[in-house]
């Protein structure tokens, strides 16, 4: 781990993974509240 740059592919994936984490999390959220 030497170099510092920060890879374009890297961060699109953590972005996505962020995103489908909080997707995950509001889903079970409106679930819980609202269960159809």
């Amino acid at each position: 781990m030497g170099s510092a740059r920060i890879r374009p592919c890297d961060t699109l994936v953590a972005v996505l993974r962020f995103c489908q984490i909080d997707t995950a999390v509001w889903s079970a959220c409106v679930r819980r509240s609202r269960p159809y």
